[in-house]
């Protein structure tokens, strides 16, 4: 079946909470439910918004299948804690899916606003305390409540919590066949399991052969666009002069998006090489701040079909 996604890009903007106290607990790994969990990604960044600044902690809660039964979520609860400010809560509602044994990534984030950047500093820590919990059914039909406790530190390099994140589900390795740059690795279709998340087609995609990501699939967006959180994690550095183009986003609104070129990006094992892929700030479509949106650049190569009952995406090579 094949279902048209979103043809507009919206920039939804993230929670203001005011971070303030101190917090001692940290807690960045656990298991519930049959399932292990580790927040991966740690961050947190400066961030000039208007006459204000803003310090945003994001990290990605990494799930790993143990049972090997798999399961769908289909609501997302959360509180979020921070000594001195009211909880904040948050309910999402979609479906998730995890494969058998596989892993699943939801990316999270908070923010301060202050006058300064020194203002955000002397007020303490930067401690989020979440209380998260999935709701949904296992791989047998059974109901499935799964629960975390995040305790995450005030600095975030200093755990041993850098390792790369993973994609929603496994992604085979990049197959390094004799393509040419710029073309897929295989001329036969391609099948890549996805999330469904209000409405949204979340796909894992991989990187420069070894970063994951979530991407949102955008027929309608010209350019695959990346958020600068997931530029930092490849290490890729814009030139003094880098290429840049102008943008329209939803209601006319054209911003100008630096690009930079990325070895790789595999979706699958569909793989385009030395694909110019625009820079931007954090995208966050329904609650999930993602790692960006995989455009047309990259779909037109192929006929889309989106299976929304198995949760599967066919891209099928154009002649």
């Amino acid at each position: 079946m094949m279902v048209v996604p979103r043809r507009s890009l919206a920039l939804a903007s993230l929670i203001s909470i005011a971070l303030a106290g101190c917090a001692t607990l940290t807690r960045i790994d656990g298991v519930s439910e049959g399932f292990s969990w580790r927040a991966t990604n740690l961050s947190l960044e400066k961030r000039p918004i208007k006459d204000e600044h803003q310090l945003v902690y994001s990290f990605d809660l990494l799930l790993q299948d143990t049972t090997g039964r798999g399961a769908t979520f289909t609501r997302l609860d959360y509180i979020l804690y921070q000594p001195g400010v009211s909880p904040v809560y948050r309910t999402l509602e979609g479906q998730w899916i995890v494969q058998p044994n596989g892993e699943f990534r939801v990316p999270l984030s908070s923010y301060v606003t202050c006058p300064t950047f020194g203002n955000c500093v002397d007020k303490g820590n930067h401690t989020p305390l979440y209380d998260l919990v999935l709701r949904g059914m296992d791989g047998h039909g059974r109901a499935l409540t799964f629960k975390a406790n995040i305790a995450l530190p005030a600095d975030p390099t200093s755990a041993a919590h850098t390792a790369a994140a993973s994609n929603i589900a496994s992604v085979p390795p990049p197959t390094r066949s004799g393509a040419s740059p710029s073309q897929t690795s295989s001329r036969e279709p391609v099948v890549i399991p996805i999330a469904v998340a209000n409405n949204l087609v979340l796909v894992p995609v991989t990187f420069n052969g070894s970063h994951g990501g979530t991407m949102l699939l955008d027929t309608g967006a010209s350019y695959t666009l990346i958020t600068p959180a997931l530029a930092k994690r490849l290490g890729v550095v814009l030139p003094t002069q880098p290429v840049r183009r102008r943008l329209k986003l939803a209601g006319g609104q054209e911003i100008d998006v630096p690009f930079v070129r990325l070895s790789s990006v595999l979706i699958g094992t569909a793989e385009r090489r030395e694909l110019e892929v625009g820079i931007y700030e954090a995208l966050q479509f329904g609650g999930l701040l993602l790692d960006g949106l995989l455009g047309a650049d990259i779909l037109n190569r192929y006929r889309v079909t989106i299976d929304q009952q198995d949760r599967q995406l066919r891209l099928e090579p154009k002649p």
